[in-house]
């Protein structure tokens, strides 16, 4: 029914795509009433709490979907991925829907930020990576983040554009490369789910909102952490949605 799809993120990714009319990974007030108005299915799927039946006047319409826009994003101009996602999951909630669907691992993109996979010294690990089962992409023309410092947001843009064009499910970053990931969240690129291997120093806390697993082997020689230290800063993330493995 529509309520379990909307537990499911495959779901809420294809209505996301359907609302994203300029094809910039983000959704105005306007893109929402327009294919509203103009989709049944996503008439259906977005205002199905609302009070307006299927014979709504404009301006019935345009109410729903006012509160609709709100109640994702406040006064906001734009909501992303995540941000939709933590709506639909608030309401997965209210309704007691199941949000854990099973994954069919090869319909999801998972993008890798290159510098921290150190492709000729372990090659197992990339390997690991491909053999996963998911689409793997990799952002891999982009330098080890402390090499050029300066230029760091530079290479944010070009991760953010590969963001848009391969419009991934996670996004995975290693060692030094979760430099990219803290200044993501900081710029407010990525807000979707993250898997950060080994945690990087310049993440101090997690954003609201977004799921996010951090993986961290006390061997690490790079980056070394009391387990203190890590569930500290998994703490600052939203409650059952960070993971420390």
């Amino acid at each position: 029914n529509t309520k379990a799809n909307a537990s499911n993120s495959a779901d809420l990714r294809k209505i996301f795509d359907l609302l994203d009319v300029n094809r910039d990974n983000r959704i105005s007030r306007h893109e929402l009433l327009l294919v509203v108005m103009r989709d049944l299915t996503v008439y259906d799927f977005m205002l199905r709490d609302a009070d307006v039946g299927p014979n709504g006047d404009d301006e019935e319409i345009s109410n729903a979907v006012d509160d609709v826009y709100k109640a994702i994003c406040g006064d906001a101009k734009f909501f992303d991925f995540a941000d939709f996602v933590s709506y639909f999951r608030s309401i997965a909630r209210i309704h007691g829907c199941g949000l854990h669907q099973p994954v069919l691992r090869s319909e999801k993109r998972a993008l890798v930020i290159g510098p921290g996979f150190n492709v000729q010294v372990n090659p197992a690990q990339s390997h690991l990576v491909m053999q996963s089962g998911f689409q793997v992409h990799w952002c891999h023309n982009i330098p080890t983040p402390e090499e050029r410092c300066p230029l760091l947001l530079n290479h944010v843009s070009a991760i953010r554009d590969c963001i848009d064009r391969i419009r991934p499910d996670v996004l995975v970053a290693a060692s030094v490369g979760g430099a990219y990931l803290t200044a993501l969240w900081q710029t407010g690129y990525w807000r979707g789910p993250t898997v950060m291997i080994n945690a990087h120093p310049s993440c101090r806390e997690l954003p609201a909102d977004v799921p996010i697993i951090v993986a961290h082997g006390d061997q690490d020689g790079v980056f070394h952490y009391p387990r203190q230290a890590l569930e500290s800063m998994i703490s600052t993330g939203s409650p059952n949605m960070c993971f420390l493995y």
